[in-house]
């Protein structure tokens, strides 16, 4: 199957893979079927839905450029929300009372952003590589 190469159709390939990557990557960290569905869908509004626009508005800026360029532009989108959302999360711990589940948390949180990182750096392999590679 092959996808005609454009700025959406990327950015939701990389979305639809990078979330079915997640939602495996978080079932088996959390080592529960609704715990990982949890996680996934609370991944959608706070990291795909966002890099999804921002993938949509940097595939326009590379939208002639070579498939190496519009993959790494890909991989930049997700580094940059993976690490706001790191910092928004730190943060955020750091204000929390002394007396809670500080470290159970945090540790939920990074396998939280891991998981929509490694999802999208296999959507992005999977779209840029596969799904709208050219036929020869």
């Amino acid at each position: 199957m092959r996808l005609r190469p454009g700025p959406m159709t990327e950015a939701s390939a990389v979305f639809g893979v990078g979330w079915i990557v997640a939602l495996i990557i978080y079932m088996a960290a959390l080592r529960d079927i609704n715990y990982g569905f949890q996680g996934a869908l609370t991944a959608v509004p706070l990291m795909f839905m966002p890099s999804w626009a921002i993938w949509a508005l940097a595939g326009r800026a590379v939208k002639r450029k070579s498939t190496v360029a519009k993959f790494v532009t890909s991989l930049s989108v997700s580094s940059v929300v993976a690490l706001a959302v790191i910092l928004l999360l730190l943060d955020a711990l750091a204000h929390a009372p002394a007396g809670s589940a500080k470290s159970g948390i945090e540790s939920e949180a990074y396998i939280f952003v891991a998981g929509y990182y490694i999802g999208s750096i296999a959507g992005a392999v999977a779209t840029y590589f596969w799904l709208t590679k050219e036929k020869r």
